[in-house]
This record gives C-alpha cells, structure tokens and sequence, in this order.
C-alpha cells in the first residue's frame, strides 16, 4: 500500500517540511472543525472541500474531544455505558474516510490524540468522558468517579496496567489508521500540563510507543512525526525526541492571547511582536520545524481569545515569513446536531464578527501568493527589519526573495538589480494576482510600497516571458 501513495510528509529542514512525492516544500497553514470524525452529522468531504478551495492543507484534528455517544471512538451499550474493549464503527469508518480525503487534496492533518481538557471538570467533560467509571463497564480502578470532580491525576497513571492496555489500543488504532499514509503530524495530548504537575514520564511513555511503533511497521513510508503542548517543562524533556515543536504555549513570553471578550482587540498582534515570539521559540529548540496549533481564536468565533480579521491575516503572514506554520487558529466547535456547517456561522456571543469567512479569506491571502508565486521553500531562511517606523520581514534563498511589508513603506534589496523578476502581491485583495513592479517602486536599489501590507516576490535569472504565471 505504501507505494501506492501519493503524498509522505518529511522534515527538510528547521523550516520547512517536504513532499517527498513530489520533492516540493510545504508550507502548512490549516483551519476546521477540530472535533470533526466525532461530529456526525457533518459531512467529512464537504468539510474538506471547503477549506481546501481557499487552500488549506492542514487540520487540527482532536480525536477524543467531544467524543461522546453515536461519535465516540468506543461502542456505547443500550444503558448508555461505554464498552472500552469494543470500537464504534461509525467513528472509524469517518476517520478513514477523512485520511482517504485528506490524501487525496493533500491535506496534511495535525491529529491531537489526547485532550487533558475532557478529563477536567464539566458536565460535556469528565462527567460524560467514556473513561470515569461509571460511564464504562470495564471496572476501571484508580479513576475518579465524582461527577463533579475530574480524571487527573489518574488518568496519567503508568502503574494502571488496565488503563494503560486501553489507552494502548486506543493509540494503535490510530496509527494503525492513519500512520500508513505518512502525511500525519500528531500531538500526544493537547494542554497535557495538569498545572505542571503532570508526570513527565506519561509523555515519554508515549514518545517510546511512538517509535516502538515505527520500528515494528518498517513499510511505513515516512517517519513518524509528533509534538506535544508546548509547555516548557514538558518540551524540555522530550525536545530532543520531538521531531515537531507545538509552541503554542510556551509562557507568557510567547502567548498571543489576552483572553478578552466582545470584540477587544489582541495584545501583541503587531509585526514585530509576532515575529520576535517566532525568535523567541526557535532561540529555545533551534534545530526543530515549528508549527502553531492555535495562536488566537478564529475571527468568527468571538470568545474568549479573540481575533479580527486583520489581527489574524497579520499573524498568518507573520508566521509564514518567520518560518513557523499554523495548524489552525481556535475554531467554535459546533454542539448542535443540526448545524451542519458551522463554518458559515458566527458565533451568537461575537460583537464584531464578520460574515463567517474572515478565516478562509485569510487562508486565502497566503495560499494565493503560494500558489502563484511557487517559490523553492526549501531555500529559503526567514530574515527581519524590526526595529523601524516600517517593519519589514524577509524569506531569503539563493534564487529568490519574499519580502513581505506589513505596514508599506520602503526597503533596501542589495544587488536589486540583479533580480529579473520582481513582483507585488496585495494580501488584503488575493484575487489581483502577481503584479510586475513599476519603476516608482524600485528607487535606488529600494522597494517602496505603494500602499499599506505589500508583498514582494523576487526571483533571479532570466527575465519572463509573457503567458507563465508573471
């Protein structure tokens, strides 16, 4: 089966991943239903055709958050219990046809397997959670059982051989359905911290089943690629052994969110903020791909973390130009079984919301200029001019150079003159393509922005003729 693939996600380099199909570099940058195989009533190929057409190519993908009754992993008997030993058909036949999908649109998935937020307390969390005790009839000891309590400490109990044989095979039947295509990133457990009281020794526990697992599947046709929250404690511990860095959360040096509500704007969303955050996660694990899984809310969310529209089309570009990809921003989750595209809607709550596509079109501005442009990512390392009225942010290869001006104005380009292309780009209008820069953009070996939020692409050699993609 393995040669029969068309898509095997490996790491290039601390950048950037590569299709090994094709030998292309991969910028992932993704957005969607998190909990979508345990959403029944949502169409799986709708879904992905969806944010596919704004090009999208990863998901964050939680597996067992939200994972109750009729979209739970585990066979629910007629009283209502789980049995933990058998697996609901309708969950996996969804997640294969999801990764079939996936494949198919070059959809790279980022799959959380764990979530420590579904074992804390809450009646849609550890109250209804498949593993308390009283949800299962597999007589699992050293589990809380209060309704009102929540599954940690126990749930991170490596001396619970039961429970540890179910998580086991939970784990294994993942990979067994998707480790096979080679185009996954997983992440172990999603916030695993427990406050920093967690034991480290879960988190390595599972980094060794991971590689037990690979060496035992030598067909596999990529090695395996996974992360962990990227609470500093638990990434110090297993830095060496992730081959992903998740950083998301790496102390409040590196969060973007403020927590406000009804519309307030983000802290620290400005371009040299964005861009020293990226430093400042690299400067921790230098040699390591990073990627985001959700810096913000998505702007048609409203709660919580939120994020407009401008806020998060400058963090998407900010992210790419610092070579750091982006799972997703924070999306609403739909709890409504008759909400079968909940992609569409803005959240009730949201005050400034706009018309429920602010993310795709942010997907759409960096994806646009990729797909125009087609630049050898493989090449490129990402610079930065931060400390000016006009910052500048800069991905520098032999042959090319994407120079992306958040607030307009000017930059000096050694040897311009040697560039034989040289285009703009508007990430606020995609639609408008590449456009050849005029002679009052290229003054004395600068580039002068006519406008506000301008990207350059340059490229050496030969001039272009007319018809390619120029």
């Amino acid at each position: 089966m393995a040669g029969n693939l068309r898509a095997q996600l490996v790491t290039h380099n601390r950048y950037w991943f590569k299709d090994s199909a094709t030998g292309k570099g991969v910028y992932l940058f993704g957005h969607g239903i998190t909990n979508l195989i345990s959403q029944v009533q949502i169409d799986i190929i709708e879904h992905n055709r969806h944010y596919a057409s704004f090009g999208a190519n990863t998901l964050r993908l939680h597996l067992t958050q939200g994972a109750l009754g009729a979209g739970a992993p585990w066979k629910q008997l007629p009283d209502g219990r789980y049995d933990l030993e058998q697996w609901n058909d309708i969950y996996w036949r969804r997640l294969k046809l999801f990764m079939d999908d996936c494949l198919r649109r070059r959809i790279y998935p980022f799959i959380q397997i764990w979530d420590e937020p579904v074992i804390e307390r809450g009646s849609r969390r550890w109250q209804a959670h498949p593993f308390r005790p009283s949800n299962n009839v597999n007589t699992l000891q050293g589990l809380n059982d209060d309704p009102e309590g929540h599954g940690m400490k126990g749930f991170y109990d490596l001396r619970n051989e039961k429970l540890l044989h179910l998580q086991r095979s939970f784990v294994k039947r993942v990979l067994d359905y998707t480790a096979h295509y080679g185009i996954c990133i997983y992440s172990i457990c999603n916030e695993y911290d427990f406050g920093g009281k967690a034991p480290v020794n879960w988190q390595d526990y599972w980094i060794d089943y991971f590689r037990s697992y690979e060496q035992e599947h030598p067909s596999l046709p990529a090695p395996i690629l996974f992360t962990n929250t990227a609470v500093k404690k638990y990434m110090d511990s297993g830095a060496d052994r992730f081959p992903v860095l998740d950083w998301y959360y790496l102390g409040r040096d590196y969060r973007l969110k403020n927590f406000g509500r009804d519309g307030k704007d983000l802290v620290g969303t400005e371009p040299g903020v964005l861009a020293r955050v990226v430093q400042q996660a690299r400067s921790c694990y230098p040699h390591k791909i990073l990627i985001n899984s959700r810096p913000t809310s998505s702007p048609d969310r409203g709660r919580k973390d939120f994020s407009n529209e401008e806020e998060a089309r400058r963090i998407a570009w900010c992210f790419f130009m610092s070579g750091s990809h982006l799972a997703g921003f924070r999306h609403l989750n739909t709890e409504n079984m008759g909400d079968t595209r909940p992609w569409l809607r803005t959240d009730p709550e949201c005050i400034e919301c706009s018309d429920g596509l602010a993310v795709e079109r942010v997907l759409k501005s960096v994806h646009e200029f990729l797909r125009l442009a087609d630049p050898n990512l493989l090449d490129l390392v990402p610079e930065s001019i931060l400390d000016t009225e006009f910052p500048v942010l800069i991905l520098t290869g032999s042959e090319e150079k994407i120079v992306y001006l958040p607030r307009g104005g000017t930059v000096k380009i050694d040897n311009l003159e040697q560039y034989a292309v040289i285009v703009r780009y508007d990430p606020l209008h995609p639609d408008r393509g590449l456009v050849p820069a005029d002679g009052e953009e290229k003054r004395k070996g600068s580039l002068l922005a006519p406008g506000p939020e301008t990207v350059y692409f340059l490229r050496k050699g030969k001039p272009v003729v007319p018809g390619n993609n120029f």
